[in-house]
């Protein structure tokens, strides 16, 4: 197995402010400088505010770092860790967009500009149509360029909503394909005054070309219940994004020494929990955190009411570092690359600085520690302990048409519990309707129709039969004998060549329907499911 070179994404911050950074329009991303030799640097900026500006009313205009600056600097990000030969490439916890720390620095009142100015430059991943949104293309169509998967964290406006912001990470392979997904389950402290709760499903692992890839979010790496099932999905690399800073208290005046030693130190426990994961999940680690410029700590204290005293607990919370981990937990020699000679540099770890650091993980090297600690296999108790995980989207709605619940919701669910539709059916059902809740009402309406069908139009010897065989097989504990023996009692009749249903019900989901094999021929009504 060849060794799999990993490039984590590097804390770039650019203090050049944009005179547009806050217009959407379309753009067209591409690599910078030669077309023939794409010059990118990974950039990892968690917080970079651009410019402040004042206005004839003396509220200030706090900028963020723009989406459409911040897309086109990922890409060249990317090809320049490809032009090294880098098979991953890793951006920091809402690199694009930015990271709320204003929220840890001033009262929520005081914060509304910044909020506006993180919603415009947050972005879509799928709009309401199911189109993916402009710079997450971007993003895709750079890795399928490059031929390398990309993990990068974005702040990420909900679809349904012109403000709900979920904090989220990608996980892009060498197709242009998002095999990730995932919204931060709890946002962490102030940034709940940003970013509202996800949910698991984006509790995944990649399966790409630099290996089994999960990915956790900060605080995340908290959670052993979120880093256990990623655990449990053979994972060989765990990457976790990190903030450049994260002040947990403010001094309280000049000489009070004592409340800032009580700060919380995110290097150090950045460290401690991505090391355990590595331990205990016998994988390679990749920590990626941001970089903050004094060109951001300006623009946070512009305004503020204690200027003084907010500038003191940033210079003296501990800064993000970046870095590769082995299955021990162990740091991973890593090396930078000299822009002008092109020499690679000695370097374990990024710091206070951006750049992109690179290193060489062997996978073979996750073997290993299995004998000593499995503890997805032989190393734990599964008659002892049960973990399930909903990895259900969350969203506002679940819009039904229950006109067209028949061909619509019955074959939806036939479809989402793992039967197939004929293309000799001609029918088309919209499988936009994507929930288990509507399959189980789609289903529900379809035995219905089916049990009203046998009544009116079989022989007239078993009229009324029709609800009794359809209630017999939506029954949760209906057995294969008493569905067969409901179905021949009843006995079809005329305009029937054959129904035969077998419903196999568990109570592992909430509609307690987990296979549905169904056989179905109705000649005079024209529409087949088979399996």
């Amino acid at each position: 197995m060849a060794d799999h070179e990993i490039s984590p994404q590097h804390v770039a911050v650019s203090s050049d402010p944009a005179d547009s950074c806050w217009n959407r329009e379309s753009v067209t991303f591409a690599p910078s400088g030669e077309e023939n030799d794409p010059q990118m640097t990974l950039v990892d900026a968690t917080f970079k505010p651009l410019e402040t500006t004042e206005d004839a009313v003396r509220v200030y205009e706090h900028r963020l770092v723009s989406a459409r600056e911040t897309t086109q600097k990922a890409i060249s990000l990317i090809h320049e860790a490809a032009r090294h030969g880098a098979q991953l490439v890793v951006f920091p916890e809402s690199y694009i967009a930015g990271f709320p720390l204003w929220s840890a620095l001033r009262a929520p009142t005081d914060n509304h500009a910044f909020f506006e100015r993180i919603v415009a430059e947050s972005i879509t991943v799928k709009d309401l149509d199911g189109q993916t949104g402009e710079e997450v293309a971007a993003l895709c169509a750079a890795a399928r360029e490059t031929q390398t998967a990309v993990s990068i964290g974005i702040s990420e406006r909900a679809p349904a909503s012109t403000a709900c912001l979920y904090n989220t990470n990608l996980i892009i392979n060498i197709n242009g394909d998002i095999l990730v997904h995932h919204r931060k389950l709890v946002p962490t402290f102030f940034e709940k005054l940003t970013w509202s709760p996800g949910d698991g499903h984006g509790l995944r692992v990649a399966d790409t070309s630099a290996g089994r890839i999960g990915a956790l979010i900060c605080g995340e790496n908290t959670n052993p219940l979120a880093r256990y099932a990623l655990m449990c999905q053979r994972q060989q690399i765990h990457i976790s994004s990190w903030p450049c800073v994260w002040p947990t208290r403010v001094l309280a005046g000049e000489d009070d020494d004592e409340e800032g030693d009580r700060n919380y130190d995110n290097v150090l426990a950045n460290r401690l929990r991505a090391a355990a994961h590595c331990f205990e999940a016998k994988c390679f680690g990749v920590m990626c955190s941001a970089v903050l410029d004094q060109t951001a700590i300006e623009t946070l204290l512009d305004g503020a009411r204690e200027p003084g005293r907010l500038r003191r607990a940033l210079e003296a919370s501990p800064r993000g570092v970046s870095m590769f981990l082995d299955p021990t937990g162990a740091p991973v020699p890593g090396w930078t690359v000299d822009k002008e000679t092109g020499a690679k540099q000695s370097q374990e770890f990024l710091q206070l600085e951006e750049g992109i650091l690179y290193a060489n993980l062997d996978l073979r090297r996750t073997v290993e520690g299995k004998q000593y600690h499995d503890v997805v296999g032989g190393y734990q108790r599964l008659d002892v302990f049960d973990l399930r995980v909903n990895r259900s989207r969350r969203e506002p709605v679940q819009f039904v048409d229950y006109a067209n619940m028949f061909t619509v919701g019955t074959l939806y669910a036939a479809s989402a519990l793992h039967a197939e539709l004929p293309r000799s059916s001609g029918i088309s059902p919209d499988w936009a309707m994507a929930s288990f809740e509507s399959a189980r009402v789609g289903l529900s309406v379809g035995l219905s129709k089916a049990a009203a069908l046998i009544d009116r139009h079989c022989a007239p010897r078993v009229a009324g039969r029709g609800a009794m065989l359809m209630t017999g097989l939506s029954t949760q504990y209906a057995s294969f004998a008493s569905i067969i023996a409901a179905f021949f009692l009843g006995g079809i009749g005329v305009g029937w060549t054959y129904l035969i249903v077998v419903i196999t019900v568990s109570q592992a989901l909430p509609q307690s329907l987990v296979h549905l094999h169904q056989q179905v021929t109705v000649d005079q009504y024209g529409w087949n499911i088979m399996e």
